[in-house]
Order: structure tokens, then C-alpha cells, then sequence
């Protein structure tokens, strides 16, 4: 689940960065989008072999499930994919400064920044932030789509005109935005916190109601991003 989590946060930085652009108006070529995608298909394997590789680093029960701390992956296959990674990011970094040569254009800051935070997160000291890689990506991964939700709820009810760029302070001073995420805040905790301890009430242990429930939630939003994320569909990219 953690190198799942792991996978699936890279890549959706990955498409929302080519979101981005797109809206931006950035020219990026087949080729563009096709290193900057191989880099961060690197970024996933080396994520998950870093947690398959290092026992030391591995937790000993997740979400109160045990968990067996093995070496699975060489450290040394670790290190060249550290390597293959710093190449290409080299080469993507050196595909936007050649558009910027010709196009005198660079991407915007929020692509800029995320594609820099998945980076630097990824080639970090791993070793000393395991709990980044079980709390804190999915923290960063829920703003994520809190972002894209509120800018889309928020343009279905016409509160803030057809402009794209609303800033935090007007959504946090709208009411309707204000009940909006309260909603949200309610309705994790019930299913988080509610649903295991339900489940408890019928016999089921603490750990196994928590873990069953984090783990179905996380496969609707896997399945879910099935559907949302089909870029390649002209229907579903207009509307994104």
C-alpha cells in the first residue's frame, strides 16, 4: 500500500503538470512529454525500491498490521536508479531551458514547483522520513485534489466568474466555500474513524477494521482516477 501510495502520487503530480501546461499555453512536444513521463516513472521505481531495499528504514506494523522488514531490492541497484534518475531529470531540465531559448517562455511556477517538490522529495534523505512517506504524501496528495475540487465546485455554482485563479483568501472568505470544506473534514473523519469503529461493534479487531477500511478507500480512488484521469480522451481533457 505505502509504495502504491508512492506510485500513485508521482504520477498524478505528473499529470497535473502536463494539466498545467496545457492551460498555460507552454509549447511541450511528444518528445517533451515523454521524457518528462520516463522521469517520473524513474522517480516510482526508485521510491519503491528504496522501501524494498532497506530494512532498517521499513516500519514494523502499518496502521496496526505487522509488517516483515526484508531486503528485497540490492542497495546497489538502488544507487543506479539514483543515477538513471539524476540523467534524465538533467534532460527534462535541459528540454524546458532549450524551449525557453526558443519560445523565450518558461513553465509556470505551479509546474515548476511541483515537479521540484516530487524531486526533491523522492531523491531526499529517505532514511530518516518514513513517516513523510506514510502521513505526509497522502496530506500532499488530498491538498492536491482539494485544489482541484474547490476550483471546480466553486465554478459549477458561478462564485467566483470564469477566471481560473482564485486565491485562498477569497475561498476561505466565501461561506459556500467554508461549508464546502467542513463537509469534507466531517465526512473523512466519519469514514476514517467511523467506519472502523462500526466495524469493531460486529467482532472485527481494531487493526484489521482500520486496515480494511484505509485499504477499500484506497482502491476506490485508484479506480475512480481511472475514470477522471483520461487524458487521452478529448471529452474528459476539455473538461479538466
Amino acid at each position: 500500500s505505502v509504495i502504491w501510495n508512492i506510485q500513485h502520487w508521482v504520477a498524478q503530480s505528473y499529470g497535473l503538470g502536463i494539466l498545467y501546461l496545457s492551460r498555460a499555453k507552454f509549447p511541450i512536444s511528444v518528445l517533451g512529454k515523454r521524457l518528462l513521463w520516463f522521469s517520473c516513472q524513474l522517480l516510482i521505481a526508485l521510491a519503491a525500491a528504496r522501501t524494498l531495499a532497506f530494512p532498517q528504514t521499513q516500519i514494523s506494523d502499518y496502521l496496526g498490521v505487522p509488517v516483515t522488514q526484508t531486503a528485497y531490492v540490492s542497495q546497489a541497484f538502488c544507487l543506479q536508479l539514483e543515477q538513471a534518475c539524476l540523467v534524465f531529470w538533467t534532460l527534462t531540465a535541459g528540454y524546458f531551458a532549450s524551449q525557453w531559448l526558443k519560445v523565450r517562455k518558461l513553465p509556470p511556477l505551479a509546474v515548476l514547483a511541483l515537479y521540484l517538490t516530487t524531486f526533491r522529495i523522492v531523491l531526499g534523505s529517505f532514511n530518516s522520513c518514513v513517516d513523510l512517506w506514510i502521513y505526509g504524501l497522502p496530506f500532499f496528495h488530498a491538498l492536491q485534489y482539494l485544489v482541484i475540487t474547490s476550483r471546480f465546485y466553486a465554478g459549477e455554482r458561478h462564485l467566483f466568474g470564469s477566471g481560473l485563479a482564485v486565491s485562498l483568501k477569497t475561498l476561505a472568505g466565501s461561506p459556500e466555500m467554508r461549508r464546502y470544506y467542513g463537509f469534507i473534514v466531517v465526512f473523512g473523519i466519519c469514514l476514517y474513524t467511523g467506519l472502523p469503529q462500526m466495524l469493531q461493534q460486529f467482532g472485527v479487531p481494531a487493526a484489521a477494521a482500520t486496515a480494511l477500511v484505509f485499504l477499500l478507500l484506497n482502491f476506490q480512488h485508484i479506480a475512480a482516477d481511472a475514470l477522471i484521469w483520461r487524458l487521452k480522451d478529448p471529452a474528459v481533457r476539455q473538461n479538466l
